[in-house]
C-alpha cells in the first residue's frame, strides 16, 4: 500500500480498509481475496484468530452486514443490533485515515488485488495422460447454472439429475433435457434432496460460500424456508437422524455459533458450542444404517456427533482440517471417507483421522479450493480408477485427476470453468462407468480411450 512511512496509524487503515472493502462487497469478497483456512476472510485475520482463539468474530465482518427480520430459531435478530455491530469497520477505517493523515485517494486505491494465477493453471488443457482418455460434451443446458450435484436414476423418466445455481433439469442416458425447474431465488450449492421420503425432489442450498443463508428449496423452486443470521451460516446437512422417515437439517455457523439441529420445517430441535463450524455431513459412520453428524472447526478437528448433538469422538488430522467432502474409497462398497485439498496433494481420511491415501495433485492448494471424489470403473476387468475435481474459486478454473489403484497420478487436465459436480455412471449392460463432470451450463463425459 505504500503506507509505511506513516507508522501506526498506517498499519491501522491498511487492516481497516481490507475489513471495510470486504464488508461492503459480499459477492466479490468471496472471489477477489486470498482466504485464510480458519476465517475465510484476508490471511491476517486467520493469524489475529490464531492468537485470541476460535470464537473471535471481528474478522467475520460480512456476518454483521445483513439485517435479518426473520427468526434465526433462538432469538429475532433487531435491526438496531445489527446496525450497532456495523459501525466497527467504519470506525477502524475513520480511525486509520484520522492517525496515518492518508489522502482519500491512496486509501480508495488500496484494495486488495486477487493473487496471480499460476501459470500452469493459465492454459486450459490436458497436462498428463493425454490420448489415455477420451472427453465429449455430455450435455448443454444453461438453465441450471453451475452444476453442483449430480444423481443416479432420479425419476423412471429420467437417468440424470443435474442441480446447480440456477436450478435443475432431469436427462435421459443421452443426454437429452426431459424437464427443467427454475429456483426463485440465489442459491450458492445446491444438492437434491427428498425431505418426506415419497418420491419428490426438493433441492438443499447449503448455504456459506460468504455466509449466505441456507435454504430448503421445493419441487418447484420456491423456497420453502431459509435459515441464517448472524454470526454467518458456513454450510447445512441433510439426514435422517431418528430414523423416522424424515430428513433432518443440522447447519454449522461462523465464528461461536456452533451446531443447531432443525426440524423439516427449518425450525431449531437443538444448538451445542463450537467454533467456526466450516462444513458438516450427516453419515452413516459404522455402515449400519445409524447416522450421525460429522464437521470440522477452528480447531481443525473431526468432530462425530450423534442425533441430540453430543460428541461422541474428535480427532486431529495430520494437517488443517476445514473444508472437506464425503467419497466411498477405495471402492463404492467401502465406507465414507473425507476428502480434503491441501498444497499439492489430496488427502484422504477415515472418520477416526487416520489418514487413508495422500494423492499426488499438482497445483492443489489449501486456500480458496474445494475438491470431490468417487471411484470410478472405466475399464472392463481392471480395478477401478479414482477420479477428483478440484476447483479454484479465485480464479474460476478447475483440475481434473484420475489416479489408478495403485494411486498413481495418470491423468491431469486444467479446466476453464468451475466445475463442483462428479459423478461416476454405469453404462446399461456393463461393468464400465462413465464418469461425468459438471460445469457451468454444461456437463462433459470422460471414458477410456479405446
Amino acid at each position: 500500500m505504500g503506507t509505511e512511512k506513516y507508522g501506526f496509524g498506517a498499519g491501522v487503515l491498511n487492516i481497516s480498509v481490507h475489513i471495510f472493502l470486504s464488508f461492503i462487497s459480499s459477492e466479490s469478497a468471496s472471489n477477489a481475496k486470498i482466504f485464510g483456512p480458519r476465517t475465510g476472510l484476508p490471511v491476517y485475520c486467520d493469524w489475529i484468530v490464531e492468537g485470541i482463539g476460535p470464537h473471535f468474530d471481528l474478522c467475520n465482518p460480512r456476518s454483521i452486514v445483513n439485517k435479518p427480520q426473520y427468526n434465526t430459531g433462538d432469538e429475532i435478530m433487531t435491526e438496531r443490533r445489527t446496525t450497532g455491530l456495523t459501525r466497527i469497520p467504519i470506525f477502524l477505517l475513520a480511525a486509520g485515515m484520522l492517525l496515518s493523515g492518508l489522502p482519500l485517494s491512496q486509501i480508495l486505491a488500496a484494495q486488495p488485488k486477487l493473487p496471480e494465477r499460476p501459470a500452469a493453471l493459465k492454459e486450459a488443457g490436458v497436462t498428463k495422460g493425454k490420448g489415455d482418455f477420451d472427453k465429449s460434451l455430455f450435455l448443454s443446458d444453461a438453465s441450471f447454472g453451475s452444476a453442483t450435484h449430480i444423481i443416479l436414476n432420479p425419476s423412471p423418466e429420467a437417468k440424470l439429475g443435474i442441480a446447480g445455481t440456477a436450478g435443475a433439469v432431469f436427462a435421459n442416458a443421452a443426454g437429452e433435457v426431459k424437464s427443467r425447474v427454475k429456483f426463485s431465488s440465489p442459491v450458492r450449492f445446491v444438492e437434491f434432496v427428498d425431505v418426506e421420503k415419497d418420491g419428490v425432489w426438493e433441492f438443499l442450498n447449503r448455504g456459506g460460500q460468504g455466509w449466505g443463508d441456507a435454504s430448503l428449496i421445493g419441487h418447484d423452486g420456491r423456497q420453502l424456508w431459509k435459515y441464517g443470521g448472524l454470526p454467518g451460516v458456513n454450510d447445512m446437512a441433510a439426514g435422517d437422524l431418528d430414523g423416522d422417515g424424515t430428513l433432518d437439517f443440522v447447519v454449522g455457523f461462523n465464528g461461536g455459533g456452533g451446531v443447531r439441529r432443525l426440524d423439516k420445517s427449518g425450525k431449531l430441535q437443538w444448538q451445542q458450542p463450537d467454533g467456526n463450524v466450516w462444513h458438516v455431513e450427516i453419515v452413516d459412520t459404522k455402515g449400519d444404517g445409524n447416522l450421525q453428524i460429522v464437521h470440522s472447526n477452528a480447531g481443525g478437528q473431526i468432530t462425530i456427533r450423534d442425533e441430540l448433538g453430543n460428541i461422541k469422538s474428535r480427532s486431529k488430522p495430520g494437517t488443517y482440517f476445514s473444508k472437506f467432502s464425503l467419497c466411498r474409497w477405495p471402492t463404492p462398497k467401502d465406507l465414507p471417507h473425507l476428502l480434503t485439498v491441501d498444497n499439492d496433494v489430496i488427502s484422504l481420511y477415515d472418520l477416526e483421522g487416520t489418514t487413508a491415501a495422500t494423492l499426488e495433485a499438482p497445483h492443489a492448494v489449501q486456500t480458496g479450493a474445494s475438491g470431490r471424489g468417487t471411484a470410478v470403473r472405466l475399464r472392463a476387468g481392471e480395478p477401478a480408477h479414482f477420479a477428483a475435481i478440484v476447483e479454484f474459486s479465485l480464479w474460476h478454473v478447475s483440475v481434473l485427476y484420475l489416479y489408478n489403484h495403485e494411486q498413481d497420478l495418470v491423468y491431469q487436465e486444467v479446466i476453464a470453468d468451475t466445475c463442483l459436480a462428479l459423478a461416476a455412471v454405469p453404462r446399461d449392460k456393463s461393468e464400465v462407468d462413465d464418469l461425468l463432470v459438471g460445469g457451468t451450463g454444461k456437463v462433459w463425459k470422460y471414458t477410456a480411450a479405446k
